[in-house]
């Protein structure tokens, strides 16, 4: 049985400057909240991937409550 179309999307990385696009934020700000672990991320080598279902809990958390 294979995921579902919305499991998959919300499995997708984003960059920290896909993360700062979709926020309305600058690259730095986006960085310092995943540092301060506001924002959850891994890092890959020299760069931070955010699932997109982290981004949306994050949001969530921050503007809708």
């Amino acid at each position: 049985m294979g995921a579902t179309m919305m499991e998959e999307a919300s499995q997708k990385e984003l960059t920290l400057s896909e993360v700062a696009e979709r926020l309305g934020v600058s690259y730095e700000t986006a960085l310092r909240r995943v540092k301060a672990k506001t924002i959850r991320a891994r890092k890959e080598g020299k760069e931070y991937r955010v699932k997109v279902s982290d981004l949306e809990k994050y949001i969530k958390s921050t503007y809708l409550d």
